[in-house]
């Protein structure tokens, strides 16, 4: 079972959905500071998880143009090793649109993280020349297929281009 409920907050307090506040974010040039406000927060979840015995792994979404900050690596290791968190409870959901174009910096940021158990996770996708290529140039631990593929199950024709009356 897996739920994505992902949320900014407003200013008032009000909560606003991701799919709202991550593209004001970009656009108002605030999208590291977005992303840093989630993954304090993934952390802090993480840390009273573990306090509390408790096995937890969360994946969350992060911008390339924040991995690619040696300062945003360099402050979420040390948030991680403040709060002593099993780095293998955070896998860092890579989107693979975001890192056909940001291979190299995505890489080097993977590389920073690995030794801290910090799992990845290529996201949306589909295969390809490109994106298969990814596969052996990045450490990855999960792969989420495109919501193309993994509705398949539902209409198997549809996933594949098939209409089936024709």
């Amino acid at each position: 079972y897996q739920s994505e409920r992902i949320f900014a907050k407003a200013t008032d307090g009000t909560l606003i959905p991701a799919a709202t506040a991550v593209p004001a974010a970009e656009l108002a040039g605030q999208i590291v500071e977005l992303d840093r406000q989630v993954m304090e927060r993934v952390l802090e979840l993480l840390a009273q998880h573990q306090a509390d015995g408790k096995a937890l792994r969360l994946f969350v979404s992060q911008s390339p143009r924040s991995l690619a900050r040696e300062s945003f690596a360099e402050w979420l290791l040390q948030g991680i090793a403040d709060r002593r968190i099993e780095g293998t409870s955070l896998i860092i959901d890579l989107r693979l649109d975001d890192t056909l174009i940001h291979s190299v910096t995505l890489r080097q940021f993977c590389n920073r993280l690995m030794p801290t158990g910090v799992q990845f996770c290529l996201s949306q996708f589909e295969p390809g020349r490109e994106a298969e290529a990814l596969l052996a140039q990045l450490p990855l631990g999960y792969l989420r297929v495109s919501s193309r593929y993994a509705n398949a199950h539902s209409d198997p024709y549809k996933a594949v281009g098939i209409n089936p009356e024709d």
